[in-house]
């Protein structure tokens, strides 16, 4: 991994809050802010750091293309970054366009651990800056 903090945004429109999703392999953390559950911080432990490595070696973000733009224009709107401590080594981003179908599902589900990891075993804490 020639990274280590990937930070994920979405929306549904732009202009819209929508949520972000950053994780910090050197600090062992995850942070999730939404509109509708707020900023919450979690843990990254050992099953928790497996389960990431895993799904980011399906979706091999990493590989993406710059911008994903697709025929719609009402879609949702996304940004990531992977970066090695405050430089960008990568920014890929899409307005209602993604990459391969079978990658973009497998980091769609490592979204989703991130926001069940911090549900269940999150606190709330202030956001910090990116």
């Amino acid at each position: 991994m020639n990274y280590n903090k990937l930070v994920f945004h979405e929306s549904a429109w732009p202009g819209s809050p929508g949520r972000t999703v950053m994780i910090d392999f050197d600090l062992n953390e995850i942070i999730v802010d939404s509109m509708a559950e707020g900023v919450k911080w979690g843990h990254i432990g050992p099953r928790e750091r497996s389960t990431i490595e895993a799904k980011l070696n399906t979706g091999r973000p990493d590989e993406w293309g710059a911008r994903y733009i697709g025929p719609a224009m009402d879609g949702s709107c996304w940004n990531l970054r992977l970066l090695m401590g405050s430089a960008i080594v990568k920014e890929s981003s899409g307005s209602s366009g993604y990459p391969p179908q079978d990658q973009w599902r497998a980091f769609r589900s490592l979204v989703a651990f991130c926001f069940a990891v911090t549900r269940r075993y999150g606190e709330y804490r202030p956001p910090k800056a990116v």
